[in-house]
């Protein structure tokens, strides 16, 4: 598939294609339905509404992959740097005396959860100044939660019970996970 290739329509209008188009550039169905024209006091309900219907779930699917195409960036690529963020040890950046190892020397997979490098000038306790590095590494709680989510362990959903004007939250997990409460 080319950059600009031309994708079905499916007989949608113009406002449900350029929805769909602007589904992919963040996956946020409200944004989209405002992105593509639609009414901001109704956007919500319309963007839901829009991702029930089987052919807007083609063009978006299609229009993903494109996207998978030209960045080279795929769902998968995505998960495997997560995770990698996510299970790094942090015993893999320091030699076993305690001394921080230079980048070169820190396996890829640790690498990858480097969010930043600062070279730093300190003083030891004789008043000598030496040069060491510092890497903040990526969160790991914050990874964690990406993969969670992933696996729907989190998921939470608020439902109202509009006869009565209640609302509640109710869990909605993995199958195998322990849902008891004893």
């Amino acid at each position: 598939m080319a950059k600009n290739s031309p994708i079905e329509t499916y007989g949608l209008n113009e406002k449900q294609l350029n929805f769909c188009r602007e589904y992919v550039v963040d996956y946020n169905a409200t944004n989209a339905a405002i992105r593509a024209g639609y009414s901001e006091n109704s956007a919500e309900s319309q963007g839901s509404r829009l991702l029930t219907n089987d052919k807007i779930k083609l063009v978006v699917d299609r229009l993903r992959r494109q996207k998978e195409e030209r960045t080279q960036i795929t769902a998968d690529m995505v998960l495997t740097q997560i995770s990698q963020m996510a299970t790094y040890d942090t015993a893999d950046l320091y030699y076993e005396d305690g001394r921080v190892k230079p980048l070169n020397e820190i396996p890829e997979h640790a690498r990858r959860a480097i969010e930043s490098i600062k070279n730093v000038t300190k003083t030891d306790k004789d008043g000598n100044k030496y040069q060491t590095v510092e890497y903040k590494m990526c969160p790991k709680p914050k990874m964690l939660e990406l993969l969670g989510k992933h696996l729907s362990l989190f998921d939470e959903r608020v439902v109202h019970d509009v006869a009565d004007g209640v609302s509640f939250k109710m869990f909605f997990g993995s199958p195998d996970k322990d849902n008891n409460n004893d």
